[in-house]
């Protein structure tokens, strides 16, 4: 019975996560031409996508934080695709992607409306990729339009919870690794053109990987 109890407690609980997110998005007052695009965006590849995102965030003049919230949720699905870390003949998607408008070169965090969320991987549900074998070298491949790598950094999620300074490793794709301890955060940031609309509104994106 009490077994039952608990399951119909669980069921209930989705239920009703499912319905106030359900009517969260109802009571959104999305612009006609972000809800069109959203409709669309699953028959499109990650790229166009990506870039169709960018180009309506840079021209969009809904002031409503929840299609603010709702556009970067879209596109970082999306750009986490179109960056990948390859070593030993693999390829690891990015782990997450942010968007930001001021880089702190010191700690590598990413500052914008919404918080930076390197430090909360436990949260994302996000799994922790194998440390690569010391001496291996790795190369990080992206498709993101508009972007140049600007530099790439080290830190773990303890440093990155606590604001620390975080290790530069350098400012090229291809790199070597050396050891890898557990909870190691590899950080990619790339510079974006913000005065070109097409590239979006952003000056930095922020891609993760997790060890």
């Amino acid at each position: 019975m009490m077994r039952l109890m608990r399951q119909s407690l669980g069921i209930a609980v989705v239920l009703a996560c499912t319905v106030a997110n359900v009517f969260a998005q109802d009571i959104c007052p999305y612009l006609p031409a972000f809800k069109a695009l959203r409709n669309r965006l699953d028959s499109m590849s990650a790229l166009d996508a990506a870039k169709a995102l960018q180009a309506y965030a840079s021209n969009s003049d809904n002031p409503e934080n929840c299609e603010y919230m709702e556009l970067d949720r879209a596109l970082a699905a999306r750009e986490r695709t179109l960056v990948k870390l390859v070593s030993g003949g693999r390829g690891t998607p990015a782990h997450a992607v942010f968007r930001c408008n001021e880089f702190n070169l010191k700690t590598a965090q990413c500052q914008s409306p919404l918080e930076d969320g390197t430090a909360q991987v436990s949260e994302s549900g996000v799994t922790p990729a194998a440390a690569p074998k010391p001496g291996a070298g790795y190369e990080i491949v992206s498709q993101l339009p508009g972007a140049t790598l600007y530099a790439v950094y080290r830190t773990s999620l303890s440093d990155a919870l606590n604001g620390r300074a975080a290790k530069k490793v350098g400012i090229h794709s291809r790199g070597k690794w050396y050891t890898v301890p557990s909870s190691t955060v590899l950080i990619a940031i790339y510079k974006t053109n913000k005065t070109n609309k097409a590239k979006g509104p952003w000056a930095y994106r922020k891609v993760v990987w997790y060890f």
